[in-house]
Formats: C-alpha cells, structure tokens, sequence
C-alpha cells in the first residue's frame, strides 16, 4: 500500500544490528540508500536555484528544496546522511552574508555535521559492529574482536581489505572481487549475518554468502581489486575533479557561477567522505552530477563566447 511505498517501509536485509533499523524511509526505491543518494545530489541541484540572481521565487523554491532533501533523508537511517550534511555545510559556507542568521546557520550546521559523522563512526564501531578489546588472563597480551553477525556488508570489507593485503601493489585485478572473494570468506565468520537474511543457508551456498556483494566502500573495492596503484589513481580522479571546480570557483567573477561550482565542489565533497562505506563509483547518482556540472560548463563557455 501507500505505507509501504512512500512512508516508512519494512527492509529486511538492514534488521540484524537492531529492530530500529528495519523500518526506513526508501519511497519507490529497493533500498533507503538509493534515496538518499538522489536527495544528496538534489541538495547540489537546488542550491543552482538559491545562486539564481535576481530571481527570488527560484531562490525560495532551492532553500525549500534544500530543506525537505535534508529533512526526508534523516529517516532513510543511512550513514550517507553524514556526506549530504558536508555538503549542506560547505554549500553555507559560500555564502557571504554577514546577517546574524547567516552566521548562525553555518554554526548550527557545522556542529549537526560534526556530530552526525562521530555518531556515524561510534554507530559502525560499538553498535552496528561491536568492536571489542580484550586481555589475557594474566593481562600481558591483549586483542581486537569485531563482531559481524549483525550486516553482511562488514564480512566483504573484511575480505576487501585482506586482499589489500595479499596483493598490495596491483591487487587481483578489475572486476575480479566476487571472483577472489570466495578465498577470503568464511563460513564461519559469514553465517550468522546471511542467516538473517537467508535463515536456510548452508556452508555450501557460497554463491549467497561469498559472491554476488561488492564491498560497499570505494576504497576497499579499488584497493582489493587494484591496489595501491589503483587506490592512488582514483583517488586523484577524485582530486583532479575538485581542483577543477576549485580553480573555476577562484577564478570565475561572475558571482553566481562562482557559487554553483562551489555547490558541485561541496557536492564532491560529500560523495567523496560517503566512499568510505559506499561505491560512489558504481552510483548513477555522482556521475549524473558529474554530467550536469559538464553541461554548465559548456553553456558558461557558449554564454561568454
């Protein structure tokens, strides 16, 4: 029905670390995350219309499209909401009001966007997966238990990071995550997060627990797949990208193009912080904002020219 479409619908796959979780905000899509990627790349397109000059009603159409994108995010109970509030932050930092109101929002927000991403890494640690610290009996050697029964997600990060590991250099080739990935799961450190999703699974289903699930971090999943050669190569696309929207930023005198590129940049920004537990590389969401900030670009060029 309309609940389960547009409200609060019932996720199955997202119930094992607590009961709060299974009920999230997802709309038409399969998964809350999607939705909240779309609602990050609409914060980036909505503040075009706040940077329009001399055009009030499509300035109040971008703050209320900025609003109700960050409002309707928070219930998708994803940790994407820690890279959307970046980008909300920087793109309040472009502006140069000194009104009180102005400098209040960008406290508020900065303090809101530092607090989401502790809570974001203190939730992944102690509560999504319980990190424990441990000694012996005589207290002279000690450990680290992570427990991951509770999301199917941290077993591939595991497995992701132990083939960094193997094959630090050039890792074990593109595409061949879900291929090298059987030799690094489990049946027991896997079991009890399928079993959640799967309740009959055995050790011999390894096409369920061992392929068919990327690592869910841009930089695990380059690193495994390329190593340190290709983890540097991405990461400086990514940084290649900034500096463009950097430089034309610094460098336009047109005071709203100057705002929109800083909005691509803080767009960027944001993305970039949710690879951490997110393939933005495999997303439509960051290339579609990518393609749009391409086609400013260009028209900017044609207008001028």
């Amino acid at each position: 029905g309309v609940k389960n479409i547009f409200l609060l619908a019932r996720h199955d796959l997202l119930g094992g670390a607590d009961p709060n979780l299974i009920f999230r905000l997802r709309s038409v899509f399969r998964h809350p995350g999607m939705l909240a990627a779309y609602l990050h790349i609409s914060v980036v397109f909505a503040s075009v219309l706040i940077f329009k000059p001399k055009d009030r009603r499509a300035n109040l159409l971008g703050y209320a499209t900025v609003v109700l994108c960050f409002i309707a995010a928070f219930p998708t109970k994803t940790r994407t909401n820690a890279g959307i509030a970046v980008t909300i932050f920087l793109i309040l930092v472009l502006f140069q009001s000194k009104s009180i109101w102005a400098a209040i929002a960008k406290y508020a927000f900065f303090t809101y966007t530092l607090i989401l991403t502790v809570v974001v890494i203190a939730s992944t640690i102690w509560w999504i997966a319980p990190v424990k610290f441990y000694k012996d009996a005589v207290g002279v050697r000690g450990g680290m238990e992570i427990n991951l029964a509770h999301i199917p997600y941290f077993t591939h990060q595991k497995a992701s990071f132990d083939m960094m590991r193997a094959h630090p250099i050039v890792g074990v080739g593109l595409g061949m995550y879900n291929y090298k990935s059987v030799d690094y799961i489990t049946w027991k450190e896997a079991k009890d997060a399928y079993r959640v999703i799967f309740p009959d699974i055995t050790e011999n289903d390894i096409d369920k627990y061992k392929r068919g699930i990327d690592p869910h971090s841009t930089y695990l999943a380059w690193g495994a797949e390329a190593g340190a050669v290709g983890l540097a190569a991405i990461l400086w696309f990514l940084f290649q990208v900034g500096y463009i929207f950097f430089k034309k930023m610094r460098t336009q005198t047109d005071v709203s193009e100057k705002y929109i590129y800083g909005a691509f940049l803080a767009g960027l920004a944001g993305f970039a912080l949710n690879g951490f537990y997110v393939d933005i590389l495999t997303m439509r969401h960051l290339w579609f904002m990518l393609g749009m900030a391409a086609v400013f670009m260009q028209v900017s060029a044609e207008r001028r020219s």
